[in-house]
């Protein structure tokens, strides 16, 4: 949901939708969610209600490197009398890419490989989202993150997967 929130209201508008769909790498197992040259966004979704909580899952995917890199926070409340679910949302995606046939193809190959079915649209029809709140944070030497680098010697022997919250 969070990243066809990003790609439709974020970059969709910012670029054309052969370029914006083509950032979007999440699907095919990038190591960050939007890509291209230098510059990254990974995408996080919460409905944790006291603040912007997100889950990071991996030592690795807050570690900028060389890149730009972004985190696009996106929080949401599960809300019955909220017009928002999945399906809508594919929806309105593939009409932002109605004028670029090449695109909306792309972005269906890329619905498949995430695991989006529309054998469940009316499953997904039941969970409502109302957005609380959407954020774009710059991932710098201050921001709050675990990397590698964090660890004096390197990450310790043994462990194996890191994941944790900011």
């Amino acid at each position: 949901f969070a990243e066809l929130w990003f790609l439709l209201h974020w970059l969709l508008p910012a670029s054309t939708p052969d370029v914006a769909v083509h950032r979007w790498r999440g699907p095919i197992g990038a190591r960050r969610d939007f890509e291209w040259t230098s510059h990254a966004i990974e995408v996080k979704c919460s409905s944790i209600v006291r603040g912007p909580v997100f889950r990071i899952s991996s030592i690795d995917q807050l570690d900028a490197g060389t890149d730009d890199l972004w985190l696009f926070g996106l929080r949401v409340r599960e809300d019955a009398s909220s017009p928002l679910n999945l399906p809508d949302l594919v929806a309105a995606c593939l009409v932002a890419l109605e004028l670029d046939p090449d695109a909306q193809m792309r972005f269906e190959s890329m619905l498949t490989r995430s695991g989006y079915s529309r054998l469940f649209d009316s499953e997904y029809r039941t969970l409502l989202l109302r957005i609380v709140d959407a954020k774009l944070y710059k991932v710098c030497d201050d921001f709050p993150k675990l990397i590698a680098g964090s660890f004096m010697q390197g990450v310790p022997n043994g462990v194996s997967e890191v994941s944790y919250t900011v």
